[in-house]
């Protein structure tokens, strides 16, 4: 199912006094990002078709809505997400030309792995301010691949690999190896480790 994203303005039909208070606190900071998870496109850009899978459900907002992550004071996202390749390379793209047209700084994706890996920067009055972006939650079509002499790379983000490793007690990896057993799934019995999944 789809999502569109709308974000509110500061209007006088809604003052909410907290929602201001938390922009104030934004836009006086001297730099600010978010993780924009969704799409900034149009559905009728070139090569914006939904992919085989999303990141949960299709994500996008209208480039429009970029003034309005503007207006609240951010200056700096990371496309770097399980939406990233919700429609498409095109929709990557896209999503990043919005962006730049905009003046936002964004990082986390590009045409190969290198340019999804590159900080990208913003220069403030207190300095300049690297933004370097990956994700760890992403379909496997979804990381980008390094670019060689001979072949281009492929666009998409910056993936980081996590590998979960448990320690239990003695007595429960006693049991797990002898469900290992049981089950007739390969392995040491003396081994101090025991991969699942």
């Amino acid at each position: 199912f789809l999502v569109r994203v709308n974000c509110v303005k500061e209007t006088p039909a809604s003052p909410d006094p907290e929602f201001l208070e938390t922009g104030t606190v934004i836009r006086t900071a001297t730099a600010t990002f978010v993780n924009a998870e969704m799409l900034f496109m149009n559905y009728d850009e070139p090569g914006v078709i939904p992919a085989s899978q999303s990141g949960g459900t299709y994500m996008h907002a209208e480039p429009e809505l970029i003034d309005e992550l503007k207006w609240m004071g951010v200056d700096m996202v990371s496309t770097a997400n399980n939406h990233s390749l919700d429609y498409s390379f095109g929709g990557l793209r896209a999503n990043l030309r919005w962006l730049e047209k905009a003046g936002v700084v964004a990082a986390g994706t590009g045409e190969n792995l290198a340019e999804a890996r590159a900080p990208h920067y913003l220069d403030t009055p207190g300095g300049r301010v690297a933004l370097i972006a990956d994700a760890s939650t992403f379909a496997d079509f979804n990381p980008a691949s390094p670019q060689r002499p001979d072949m281009r790379g492929r666009p998409g983000l910056d993936p980081l690999h996590v590998a979960m490793t448990y320690d239990v007690p003695s007595a429960a990896f006693q049991q797990l190896q002898q469900i290992r057993t049981q089950l007739g799934l390969r392995g040491r019995p003396d081994a101090e480790q025991l991969r699942i999944g």
